[in-house]
């Protein structure tokens, strides 16, 4: 399945065959060689060495004279795609001396009347030309670990001049040059050596050498550069160096990495206030500072400065990926697949990341179901790889079409194939362990899926159907042997599969997945009955008085009857999960139970450590669940309680009210319905407020 198979329908057929046709033909017998021809030839040959050998001094000498011109040159303007003619010129000169010696007629230099000792093969070279002072610094055995491109390693090089005389005789341009030909993995690996021969030879005295060295920390851990890269800084600005946009923008680099924003903020006021012009580079620096700060309104709002600033600073392809990878995150696909068209529209290529995260973002819309498997067909037909990552995603979409069908055919291909590639029983993820439960959970036996609508997906479904085989392994996971189960065959799966991973894979079972898992039960369970006892039996309060000795916060006990289970501490998704359950149940006791427990739970140093905006969150969706479980069960005046004692803390709009309002005014309560009218109104009339004043 992971080599593509579920897109491919049917071999081709190779109908011809081709086989290689093979002439023979007769040996000549060689002719006797004629002595003199070879002795006047040997002559030859010799006499035009000795005149390559002249020409290529003469051409070292030439550019050794040109070296001195150039000294007072001192720039960062280095183009690496230039060559020098003279070395181009070396190079033919070579090519046309091993030219020369054939096969027919060799060259046997050791035969020679000349006294010296002379090789057609040249002592190893740099893979690319280095600053003469630097150069003769190196020995051959030195130059040896970079004379190829592939798997040149620097470090030994710098290590030779630093043992050596470091940097002494060189000019401030050869340490920049030097570093510019370091490739930038390695350059970390090297930086401080190189700083410190530059330091021992008197040579940090311009802006441009000082910006190489701040950028190579700067690669390193952010956390180490800083107190480097702030030092030198000083030091710069000490000697009277002016900085310049360069050296502004590695500080801003530095500082986004540390999500430092007062520094950002004034380094690019810096860049402002001496009317230079922030690059592309520095404008993402900023924008990813803003993504691992979860701040999505900076981001959009950095993101939009460099699409309409300037062409030089348009967002990359990879800056676009960002964009709507955190789009999704904040569940504004709209805008996410409006960055797509533009992408596509500009023509710039998507990456693999931007199809998944597209993909995502259509697995939290019904209506986007289609697009999601279009997204996915789209992956394939670009050759991306076909792996566990991207089975996880159609078996997200599949959940949300109520696929189960499906969902259950991919996650035993799954297991299928990891295990065949493995040569032993290999699981899948816990991610796709939680989206097969998911798949339980919210199962719609009325719904058509778009595997049956759409005949592309149909293909791929299909495909997906014939590989499944639900005896890959003799341990394989208990399945139904069917491809499509009914409720409560489901039910009687979702619990074997269960005991299963807790018996042979429990590291698999994460807190995620047990959350899914009562999810099944919480909406599609028998009775309140059974889900309390799940409840009790996978969960503990983690409260006062209470210690965990598992460093993964999970407890393994062993029943009476042998089988194996796996406990978690409740959070805060457990206690949501607990609220559907007794909404579908329409179990109000149940509800105050878990509503009495979760106050406990937010005096936990777990809940304590959350921000104030995080703790409101979480309460506000907490209380949005108390609120429809009273609302399921007839209870207006406890529900109205609710809302009217957090209306000053929380937004309760029309949005979150409607339900509760159609029952109030069903049931005749008709001062409720007005004063929850009143609530919406004022908590929208906030709304609007907030949103200008930002």
């Amino acid at each position: 399945m992971l080599n593509r198979a579920l897109f491919v329908t049917r071999a081709r057929r190779i109908p011809l065959r081709f086989v290689r046709t093979v002439v023979f033909h007769r040996k000549r017998k060689p002719q006797r060689p004629d002595s003199k021809k070879i002795d006047s030839s040997l002559s030859e040959q010799i006499k035009n060495l000795e005149k390559f050998t002249q020409q290529v001094q003469s051409i070292v000498n030439t550019k050794q004279d040109l070296g001195a011109q150039k000294k007072t040159i001192e720039d960062l303007h280095i183009d690496d795609s230039t060559h020098d003619p003279a070395d181009e010129e070396a190079d033919a000169l070579f090519e046309a001396l091993m030219a020369s010696n054939s096969s027919e007629n060799p060259l046997l230099l050791e035969d020679s009347p000349s006294t010296q000792s002379m090789s057609i093969f040249p002592p190893a070279e740099p893979h690319t030309a280095l600053p003469p002072s630097i150069r003769e610094k190196l020995d051959p055995q030195t130059v040896k670990h970079i004379s190829v491109a592939a798997g040149a390693n620097w470090v030994p090089v710098v290590d030779r001049l630093h043992q050596t005389t470091g940097l002494a005789g060189s000019r401030p341009i050869d340490v920049v040059r030097l570093v510019t030909k370091i490739p930038r993995p390695q350059r970390p690996l090297v930086v401080a050596k190189i700083h410190d021969m530059a330091m021992s030879a008197g040579l940090l005295e311009n802006v441009h050498i000082y910006n190489t060295i701040m950028s190579c920390y700067n690669m390193a851990s952010a956390t180490q550069a800083r107190p480097i890269v702030e030092k030198l800084y000083s030091e710069l600005q000490a000697k009277n160096i002016k900085p310049n946009l360069i050296t502004y923008s590695v500080m801003v680099n530095l500082y986004s990495k540390l999500t430092d924003v007062d520094n950002v903020r004034k380094f690019m006021q810096q860049i402002s206030s001496e009317g230079l012009v922030a690059t592309k580079e520095v404008y993402t620096s900023v924008l990813q500072m803003y993504v691992r700060l979860g701040k999505y309104e900076h981001v959009l709002e950095t993101f939009n400065t460099m699409k309409f600033l300037s062409l030089a600073t348009a967002p990359s392809s990879r800056t676009y990926s960002s964009v709507i990878l955190i789009d999704v995150l904040n569940n504004n696909v709209e805008h996410a697949l409006a960055l797509y068209e533009e992408m596509v529209a500009k023509e710039l290529p998507l990456e693999p990341e931007t199809y998944l995260a597209l993909v995502k973002g259509c697995t939290t819309r019904r209506e986007l179901i289609e697009k999601g498997w279009l997204f996915i067909i789209e992956y394939y037909s670009k050759g991306f790889p076909m792996d566990a990552r991207v089975i996880e995603m159609m078996m997200a979409l599949a959940v949300k079409d109520s696929d189960l069908s499906l969902s259950r055919a991919l996650f035993v291909g799954l297991f299928d194939t990891l295990t065949k590639a493995e040569g032993r029983l290999v699981p899948p993820s816990p991610v796709a362990l939680k989206y097969l439960f998911n798949a339980y959970a919210f199962y719609d036996a009325q719904r058509v899926p778009v595997s049956r609508l759409n005949p592309q997906v149909g293909g791929i479904a299909a495909r997906t159907f014939d590989l499944c085989d639900f005896c890959f392994h003799v341990d394989a996971p208990p399945f139904l042997p069917t491809l499509h189960v009914d409720d409560k065959q489901a039910l009687s799966e979702a619990r074997a599969l269960l005991q299963y991973f807790l018996a042979k894979f429990p590291q698999q079972i994460s807190v995620e997945v047990l959350e899914a898992y009562l999810l099944v039960f919480a909406w599609r369970g028998e009775s309140m009955v059974e889900f309390e006892q799940l409840w009790n039996r996978h969960t503990f309060f983690r409260g006062q008085g209470v210690t965990v000795e598992e460093p993964d916060e999970r407890v393994q006990e062993q029943p009476a009857a042998g089988t194996p289970t796996l406990k978690y501490p409740r959070n805060d998704r457990l206690y949501n999960v607990c609220l559907h359950a007794a909404r579908v149940h329409k179990d109000v006791r149940f509800a105050q139970k878990i509503w009495t427990e979760r106050g406990r739970y937010r005096k936990t140093p777990e809940f304590q450590s959350l921000s104030p905006q995080k703790q409101d969150q979480q309460d506000f969706k907490f209380a949005r669940g108390i609120v429809s479980v009273f609302a399921q069960t007839n209870n207006v005046v406890d529900a109205y309680q609710v809302v009217l004692s957090s209306q000053r803390r929380f937004s309760w709009t029309y949005y979150h009210l409607k339900e509760l309002m159609l029952l109030a005014e069903k049931l005749g309560y008709a001062s409720i319905h007005k004063n929850l009218r009143e609530v919406a109104h004022l908590a929208e009339k906030r709304q609007r407020k907030m949103f200008v004043n930002s």
